[in-house]
Parts: C-alpha cells; structure tokens; sequence
C-alpha cells in the first residue's frame, strides 16, 4: 500500500508570510509519545528532531460521525493506536534494498531496514 501525504495544500491568497503561520498538518495527525510509551517502544536515546521515521502501528476505529450543515456535510472519526513499532525511514523507497542493501546482504552491524545511526539513537 501506497503512504498518502497528509500535508495541507498552500493557500496562496496573495499575502506573501501568510502561510508561514499555519501548520502544515492537522493537529490530530501528531502523537505525542511520553516517557513511559518511549520506554515501551525501547527508546532510550533521542533522535535529532527532524529525523525520519517509519510507524507501523495496529489500531481500531473508536468513534465516527457525520454530520450534515447547510455548508454540506462532515465526517470524521477517531482512532485508538493500540500496538505500534517505530524504525528508520529507509531513504531508498526500496524495500529489498532498505532489507539487504545494495549487494543483496544485509550488513551485521545494523538491523535489516534500520540504518545504523538512526538504530543506535533510537534503541540505544
């Protein structure tokens, strides 16, 4: 399955900072993830910010509501992570190369898909 970027598309309506201010994705769209999920998770160093990561997670549908306005209407819905596991972003976009590299073998001193130094901040 294809990821879908969830970025809001850029309002120019002719002021130049204007969308400077606005956040590039919805609130709901971040999770915040406290000690005690991080020690869950096995993170116990902190990567930089701006580090990319892949999120797999396993979740259920909470709630959902659709409403009708004289604008139209509104759906939404509410979704409850409930097992997740977080890794390296693998650049490459290739997931036999991101698995066994470029040659076909996987180098012993990283975990298959996970580059090392992005590993060693996030599971050290």
């Amino acid at each position: 399955m294809d990821l879908i970027s969830m970025k809001k598309p850029v309002e120019n309506n002719g002021k130049d900072n204007d969308d400077y201010d606005k956040p590039a994705y919805s609130y709901g769209l971040c999770i915040h993830l406290g000690a005690d999920e991080l020690a869950a998770l096995g993170i116990s160093a902190l990567p930089e910010v701006g580090t990319e990561v892949m999120v797999h997670a396993m979740a259920y549908i909470k709630t959902v509501s659709a409403k009708q306005n004289q604008d139209g209407s509104d759906m939404s819905m509410e979704i409850q992570i409930t097992d997740m596991m977080i890794g390296a972003h693998d650049m490459k976009h290739d997931a036999a190369k991101g698995l066994y590299g470029e040659d076909g073998e996987t180098e012993s001193s990283q975990a298959p898909g996970i580059g090392s130094a992005i590993a060693d901040a996030l599971y050290s």
